[in-house]
């Protein structure tokens, strides 16, 4: 599209982008633990993803600092062409499509 703009891409690629930065960031996303991710995990791998009315659901595999490789689920939200990471509670809140809430939210203590 002319001029930039548009919506995010639900696609491979541009979610593994997203799930690599939120990773490294830390506060978002949810280790199979029960725990964020922290601040200093590696991103490992891509493993899934589910769009739905503007959210996406990413599976991963990362590693916390001094830590070993885990499972881990990011809440994204699309903001126009860019993909917003979300933390655990607003990822476990209302606006969140219940499928997707439900995923992100099942390891939570």
């Amino acid at each position: 599209m002319p001029g930039g703009g548009g919506a995010a891409e639900c696609s491979d690629a541009s979610l593994t982008t997203a799930a690599t930065e939120a990773t490294s960031t830390g506060g978002f996303g949810m280790l199979m633990t029960g725990e964020p991710v922290p601040a200093g995990s590696a991103f490992d791998s891509y493993q899934s993803s589910n769009c739905q009315d503007g959210w996406a659901l990413v599976g991963a595999n990362v590693t916390p600092p001094g830590g070993q490789l885990t499972g881990a689920v990011f809440l994204f939200e699309a903001e126009g062409q860019f993909w917003v990471p979300k933390t655990v509670s607003e990822a476990c809140s209302s606006g969140v499509p219940d499928a997707l809430k439900a995923a992100a939210c099942q390891f939570v203590k």
